[in-house]
């Protein structure tokens, strides 16, 4: 009978273990809550100061375990922003991609999320999420649907793709307006602009040294070279004509002369190359800069 009496004991003390337990997990719940609204203000201001360690650390401290679906979403976007403004565009990617549709923030998930593969040089990847996205109705958003669609297919070089939309910008909508202008004109100078090749600079730099680089936009570079080459050429000439092919010293300056000659045509082949490279990442910043500036007209800052 005693041990009947404890076993009952131990059940009711559990039974209240259990209860106390629960109230204590539904008023840890409901005080976090009420602090999210708080802490995610906290966080706001943190990375409008560009405090973005301190940002991240107070966001890392919200236990996600008592937010409801939207609290999520909204943790998930302020998560995706900050990251954006820290410039860590892949982890920022990762919870923008999160926001689900219903969520009041999925739209501007969705823009900036694209955003952030374009600004990782994955245009492609940047587009599809751009087309996986339902058109909406609002007139601002289709005008900065089209232009981000336009900016993706230029960061391309898709010219056929860019001409097939740039005809749809209106120029009405303020938010946009002034970058769809740039862009427009952005692509009428790229069609303009004459290709270089690297197997012309060579031969021209073969033919007459320096003229290669001159045709690669070096025109500094290429006089100098011309006269280099021409300095040892002459030096050459001059040693050949009073010692003989078989002189020491017309080895050394015939050597010598080889090295400059064939460097400079070495040179303005690398010089076409490298000029390419510097001018489609100039040109790409710009795209990419200009994508930006509509965005937080329209959805505006943190």
């Amino acid at each position: 009978m005693l041990q009947t009496l404890n076993r009952q004991l131990l059940q009711a003390l559990a039974r209240h273990l259990c209860l106390l337990a629960l109230a204590a997990s539904a008023l840890q719940g409901v005080s976090q809550n009420r602090s999210f609204t708080k802490n995610t203000e906290f966080v706001r201001y943190l990375t409008e100061n560009k405090e973005f360690t301190d940002a991240e650390a107070a966001l890392s401290g919200i236990n996600e375990r008592f937010l409801n679906a939207t609290e999520r979403d909204s943790l998930n976007f302020l998560k995706g922003k900050v990251y954006y403004k820290d410039r860590r565009f892949d982890s920022s990617c990762v919870y923008l991609r999160r926001v689900l549709p219903g969520s009041p923030n999925f739209t501007e998930a969705g823009y900036y999320s694209m955003l952030d593969r374009a600004l990782l040089y994955q245009p492609e990847t940047a587009n599809c999420y751009l087309d996986s996205m339902q058109a909406d109705s609002d007139r601002t958003h289709a005008q900065l649907r089209s232009f981000e669609k336009a900016s993706l297919a230029l960061l391309m070089r898709d010219f056929k793709t860019f001409e097939q939309i740039a005809p749809g910008f209106s120029y009405d909508y303020f938010q946009v307006a002034d970058e769809q202008h740039s862009l427009v004109q952005l692509h009428d100078a790229l069609k303009k602009e004459k290709k270089k090749y690297p197997a012309v600079a060579g031969i021209l730099s073969g033919l007459i040294p320096g003229a290669g680089k001159i045709y690669a936009g070096q025109p500094g570079q290429g006089i100098a070279a011309f006269v280099m080459v021409g300095i040892f050429a002459g030096a050459t000439a001059e040693v050949y004509k009073h010692s003989g092919r078989r002189d020491t010293e017309f080895i050394l300056m015939a050597s010598v002369f080889s090295i400059f000659y064939t460097g400079n045509i070495l040179g303005s082949i690398y010089g076409v190359k490298t000029h390419k490279i510097r001018h489609a990442d100039e040109v790409n910043k710009v795209i990419l800069y200009n994508m930006r500036i509509p965005m937080g007209r329209v959805f505006g800052g943190m």
